[in-house]
């Protein structure tokens, strides 16, 4: 089976990428002829080098396709390794890596993947039949569970005042549990895991998109890049009366956080809320009172709430 091309980013992690096209190559059996690209987004030639070396010291001698791609063949998977020689971000890299898989291979649908994960249960054939029979879903997301057996999927659309304005504004009297009840983006139906139903989007760590629908809206939108880019490829699609399903019938384990933890946490935390500003302002269209009030409560948590709680956190650690 040719139909379905993962694109997986890399970011300074060559050797977890390595261990996740093993876990594929291992997981799918002969009947499956899995594409994939991988982008390293590390703007690091030594990390590309590392990446080349760890797969052919696993499979076999990588082919040279021009200055910075080179293709590999595996059991049964053959990929091809790009490097932009820039970090491209979320978006704009798997845009990226969209095009050169297009340009040399066949195949029906795209899988984006993170590389922190491991497959539990991923019927392709299955998946395939459901896209088949229903012409209308252009995404489709399936069980993932974080290291707590926590289900990260699906996801439902909030307002800016949930998801930016009272986070922030009311940060120094929330913790993590109190914010994910305000934010309240996750479903709570009895029935998401006897079928697959439509929801508003899910996660962009592992979800499965029609390629002729990703060309028909530009792919990601490359405003953004990181974070916000699943509710705004979901947006994007609907407006061509497609839809995103949830699919509850395969299972996947994934490491959430295993890229932003390269970052500093204060420059994770604005790109996050520049995102997120992005999709409020662009595609909810939430009107300027809204959009003012979310930049002025970001600037009351970054210069008043943030060094509080940094302070009171050094303090309790010297007790």
């Amino acid at each position: 089976m040719n139909a379905f091309c993962f694109i997986i980013i890399d970011y300074y992690s060559f050797e977890r990428t390595c261990e996740y096209l093993k876990h594929l190559d291992n997981y799918f059996d002969n009947n499956f002829l899995i594409k994939a690209v991988v982008i390293d987004n590390s703007n690091n030639k030594k990390n590309f080098i590392n990446l080349i070396r760890a797969l052919e010291n696993n499979f076999a001698k990588s082919k040279k396709l021009n200055t910075n791609n080179y293709f590999i063949k595996t059991k049964n998977i053959e990929v091809i390794m790009v490097d932009p020689e820039e970090n491209l971000g979320y978006a704009k890299g798997n845009n990226y890596g969209a095009k050169v898989a297009e340009e040399h291979f066949e195949f029906d649908y795209y899988i984006f993947s993170n590389n922190d994960i491991v497959i539990k249960n991923l019927d392709l054939t299955k998946i395939k039949v459901y896209f088949k029979n229903n012409i209308h879903t252009a995404i489709l997301g399936i069980k993932q569970l974080d290291l707590k057996g926590v289900n990260q999927n699906p996801r439902k659309n909030t307002n800016i005042w949930r998801k930016l304005i009272i986070p922030n504004l009311f940060n120094l009297f929330l913790n993590a549990r109190l914010t994910n009840r305000i934010i309240n983006d996750k479903y709570s139906l009895d029935s998401l895991d006897t079928m697959p139903i439509e929801v508003d989007w899910v996660s962009g760590a592992f979800f499965i998109v029609r390629k002729e629908v990703f060309n028909m809206v530009n792919g990601f939108d490359q405003n953004t890049f990181l974070f916000a880019e699943e509710p705004i490829i979901c947006d994007k699609v609907r407006k061509f009366k497609q839809k995103v399903v949830y699919f509850p019938y395969s299972e996947i384990l994934h490491e959430h956080g295993g890229t932003t933890k390269k970052q500093s946490s204060i420059l994770i935390e604005n790109i996050n809320f520049n995102s997120h500003y992005y999709y409020f302002k662009e595609y909810v269209k939430s009107n300027t009172f809204e959009l003012i009030i979310a930049k002025i409560s970001y600037k009351i948590y970054v210069n008043l709430f943030r060094p509080i709680k940094l302070l009171i956190k050094k303090i309790l650690s010297l007790r």
